[in-house]
């Protein structure tokens, strides 16, 4: 028969096992969560810059437009000559 001394041992063994187990695949769970978010931050990275460049771009074409369109009233309003 197990006294409460063993039950309390036998307790405080299996803590002690269990979370050194889950102490380490709760590391290796952080790890593998770090390197995913490491590859997707990679992905998203030259993204970003693709983005930024494409809105330069699209800010020089507008401004292109704007002006160009400022060319044309002006061109209507003078009239053909005849």
């Amino acid at each position: 028969m197990l006294t409460k001394t063993d039950l309390k041992n036998i307790e405080k063994l299996f803590e002690e096992k269990f979370d050194e187990k889950f102490d380490g695949v709760r590391a290796e769970l952080l790890d593998d969560i770090a390197r995913f978010k490491d590859e997707i931050i990679s992905e998203f990275h030259p993204l970003q810059e693709e983005q930024i460049v494409c809105g330069g771009a699209i800010a020089r074409h507008n401004d292109e437009i704007e002006d160009l369109d400022i060319r044309v009233s002006i061109l209507e309003d003078k009239g053909l000559p005849n």
